[in-house]
């Protein structure tokens, strides 16, 4: 399955793809784009957890 980056998704596991879905719907930065960076930290899961704990943030404050 290819993005419309042209970026073969059907590349990258499960979890990958979850990290990169998280990412660019928090940041909205291109696939083309997120990949590399993703990549080069090595899909680390402190991204995943930054994402989740700004999501909380904005969650929280669109509530109130």
């Amino acid at each position: 399955m290819a993005s419309d980056d042209g970026f073969d998704l059907g590349q990258l596991s499960e979890t990958q793809q979850q990290a990169l879905q998280q990412y660019t719907d928090v940041t909205g930065q291109e696939i083309k784009d997120a990949v590399p960076l993703l990549q080069r930290s090595q899909w680390n899961i402190q991204v995943r957890r930054m994402l989740d704990q700004f999501r909380a943030v904005c969650t929280v404050t669109y509530q109130d």
